[in-house]
């Protein structure tokens, strides 16, 4: 079963509801020296601000901060939600990208 897919689902409705701005599943490509390294896509990017990631699991794990870290800096935001979908509860971590 994939709770991060079902969470998903259920953010995007509340999303649509209050008739909030977003793009889901966006594609981000990564860069060096201007040259494309890899891409990812994702989760949400909320009225063309925020980047929000949804992740599996009750610790927030290195891989993941450097994730939303290079979606911020491919994207050019500042905002990041990290958010946490555990067995017994939802944990989430704002990121900032200081320049």
């Amino acid at each position: 079963m994939d709770l991060k897919k079902d969470y998903q689902n259920a953010i995007e409705k509340i999303l649509l509801k209050n008739e909030i701005n977003y793009k889901k599943e966006l594609l981000s490509k990564v860069t060096y020296n201007n040259e494309e390294v890899g891409k990812g896509f994702l989760d949400f990017l909320i009225d063309n601000k925020i980047v929000v990631e949804i992740k599996n699991g009750d610790k927030f794990r290195r891989a993941n901060m450097e994730q939303i870290y290079n979606y911020l800096k491919s994207e050019n935001k500042k905002l990041g939600l990290l958010i946490n979908i555990g067995a017994k509860e939802i944990k989430f971590k704002r990121i900032l990208s200081i320049k």
